[in-house]
């Protein structure tokens, strides 16, 4: 089912502040991309370390995971409930360009908390050194190494699920996509916060988009440059893998759970793509937050509306693990 849109509330004051604030700093599309991430990481640094001593885990443990193109490092996050516990991939946002293991190590804490799900945060590789499909192959092989491996850290092999917010959102839902359609792991949930999902759309599309443009956080100018350096060629902007609303048949994924934000260029193509999925028989479960702006996971210590996000996000995750895998792939 998927939930009615609220109507548009103000931004939640203590993220207008932390916009009028980040206006101060150099937008990320205007600095080499290694200085864009050096600049995030500070940025959102100081939340994931708050984040990481407030919630609850079992263990953490620094990993490798073959990749297509060499070794990818990855963090397992293990909950106090009983072994074996699910597993759930997750893959960050920032772009394909930006962040990493270390920004969102609160985030994925919260979540092995609130959904007693070990999570498996992989550090793919990065946009414009490594453009498409280089950070999907290496989603693609992490879910293929989870499946192998989960049992040697205490996780189950057969509840499987992936997450990711923005870019890793994408990679999430695509990843199920190509489990889908090449016979990969079975997967039995996709967690998707603000995903991107249509990068052939932007302003002709959406109206969003136009709606939240500049002074929300993420613009359309940042997100243009992302799209532009993790996808050079125009030609891939509406391919599947890249624009997963634009998948000939999305039937057959598993139960989706998306969660959007009032203040986002991204929300109506999140939006869009939850009825998508709901339209082709998947059951899919949306949450329009419309106080909150793009990025809102990482202050969930701040936001009482953000943390409603992970634990809604967590409840859902929890139950959708317990559930039979889906027929008919």
């Amino acid at each position: 089912m998927i939930a009615g849109k609220p109507k548009t509330v103000a931004l939640d004051p203590w993220l207008a502040e932390l916009v009028r604030l980040a206006e101060a700093q150099p937008a990320p599309h205007t600095l080499p991309p290694q200085t864009a991430r050096e600049l995030v990481a500070a940025r959102y640094g100081a939340a994931a370390e708050a984040a990481a001593g407030a919630a609850r885990v079992r263990q953490v443990l620094d990993v490798s995971i073959p990749g297509p193109a060499g070794d990818l490092p990855a963090r397992i996050y293990l909950p106090e409930t009983p072994a074996p516990c699910p597993v759930t991939l997750y893959f960050h946002g920032g772009g394909f360009v930006l962040m990493g293991l270390q920004t969102h190590d609160g985030i994925c804490r919260r979540l092995c908390e609130l959904s007693g799900s070990g999570i498996v945060s992989v550090d793919y590789r990065l946009a414009p050194e490594h453009p498409f499909p280089a950070a999907l192959d290496d989603a693609m092989a992490a879910l293929q190494w989870a499946a192998r491996e989960a049992a040697a850290f205490g996780a189950d092999p057969a509840r499987l699920a992936v997450a990711g917010d923005s870019a890793g959102g994408n990679l999430a839902t695509v990843t199920a996509l190509r489990a889908r359609d090449e016979a990969g792991p079975a997967l039995r949930a996709q967690l998707l916060f603000y995903p991107v999902v249509d990068c052939a759309g932007g302003e002709s599309v959406w109206p969003s988009w136009s709606d939240h443009a500049k002074g929300v956080g993420l613009t359309a100018d940042t997100m243009r440059w992302f799209r532009d350096l993790y996808l050079p060629s125009e030609g891939h902007w509406p391919h599947p893998h890249a624009s997963p609303i634009r998948a000939p048949a999305l039937h057959g994924l598993p139960p989706a759970h998306i969660a959007t934000a009032g203040y986002d260029i991204l929300r109506d193509e999140g939006e869009a793509y939850a009825a998508a999925l709901a339209a082709a028989g998947v059951a899919t479960t949306l949450t329009r937050y419309p106080s909150l702006n793009h990025a809102f996971l990482h202050w969930a210590d701040h936001v009482d509306a953000a943390m409603d996000a992970l634990r809604q996000a967590g409840r859902w995750l929890r139950f959708a693990l317990d559930q039979p895998p889906v027929e008919g792939r």
